[in-house]
């Protein structure tokens, strides 16, 4: 462990003024090693598509939901004898308190 100081200065003699192109690329490459940066990583990016439906059709879906919802809330509304001017203004009301 008392040589490593004179190691890693070798290294870097190595790494500037080496004649072989090779030393210096292996004393960069060793440099580097030790400081944690390590080259050639191999990366896994598979990526699983559980839903492969065209996006027109997920949108298509989701509009569906909100006017099902929507006509449930009017039918709701009508048996609770609420007209359509109360149903709107209580909706901008309620718009209004979430903005």
């Amino acid at each position: 462990m008392q040589a490593a100081p004179y190691a890693v200065d070798m290294l870097e003699e190595l790494m500037q003024s080496a004649a072989s192109e090779p030393v210096k690329l292996k004393a960069s490459t060793e440099i580097l090693d030790r400081a944690g940066i390590r080259g050639g990583v191999e990366l896994d990016a598979n990526v699983l598509v559980h839903d492969a439906r065209p996006a027109a059709q997920v949108i298509a879906e989701r509009l569906e939901r909100l006017r099902t919802n929507a006509l449930d809330t009017a039918v709701e509304l009508v048996n609770d004898g609420v007209s359509d001017a109360q149903a709107i203004e209580e909706a901008n009301v309620i718009e209004e308190k979430n903005d």
